[in-house]
């Protein structure tokens, strides 16, 4: 009776361990229909490792510049470091009608603290801003800042228009869009060589 008990507990032990198996059998089968989302995990932004990247100055976050002349309404206006004169211009509500916009570089960066004109059809270019000895870093960045023609007659040739520059002896239209052309791919000119 003793070996017929036995074999009874073990039978009911395998037929307990052999349906338990079967369950999670099932279980596991029926959850590999179900599709977990996926989840994106942003990437962390990594420290500067280099000194240059440790010591360099923050970036202003704005900007602030005169816009005058032909435009709706004159006056100062917040930008982004990144924004062109042509955002400028349309923050002062564009252009008016009596407007000159043939002379302008509308694609060029504003920068802080300068004035851009939009000069009115017929309006002589506006004298050139006051320097103070030679010509350097408070140079403006486009002929709209009230630049491009120096004192006594002289034309920066990293600052003046293609219509500027055709008011030199021997420049026309094609020689004065290839120095533009060429400014605008090489950067400034270093030396008047």
């Amino acid at each position: 009776m003793l070996g017929s008990t036995t074999r009874t507990i073990t039978l009911a032990v395998l037929g307990s361990f052999t349906l338990a198996l079967v369950l999670a059998a099932v279980v596991l089968l029926s959850r590999q229909n179900e599709v977990d989302p996926i989840h994106i995990i942003a990437p962390t932004v990594i420290a500067p490792t280099t000194r240059a990247e440790v010591a360099a100055p923050p970036i202003d976050e704005e900007i602030r510049v005169h816009v005058s002349g032909a435009v709706a309404n004159p006056g100062v206006y917040t930008l982004d470091p990144d924004d062109r004169i042509t955002d400028a211009i349309a923050a002062a509500g564009g252009k008016t009608d009596e407007a000159e916009s043939t002379g302008l570089n509308l694609a060029a960066r504003v920068r802080d603290e300068a004035r851009y004109h939009v000069p009115k059809t017929g309006e002589p270019p506006p004298p050139p801003p006051p320097q103070a000895g030679s010509q350097g870093a408070d140079q403006p960045d486009s002929p709209t800042e009230d630049a491009g023609a120096g004192g006594g007659g002289l034309i920066d040739l990293n600052l003046a228009s293609t219509v500027l520059l055709e008011t030199l002896p021997g420049i026309g239209p094609a020689l004065a869009n290839a120095i533009v052309e060429y400014r605008e791919g090489n950067g400034p000119f270093r030396s008047v060589d």
